[in-house]
C-alpha cells in the first residue's frame, strides 16, 4: 500500500514539473 502511494505522489510531482517547464516555454 505505502509503495503504491509513494509512486502515485512521485508521479504527480513529475507531472507538475513537466507542466511547469512547458508553461515556461510557452511564455
Amino acid at each position: 500500500m505505502a509503495i503504491m502511494l509513494m509512486q502515485n505522489m512521485l508521479g504527480q510531482v513529475n507531472k507538475i514539473k513537466w507542466y511547469s517547464e512547458h508553461m515556461r516555454e510557452s511564455q
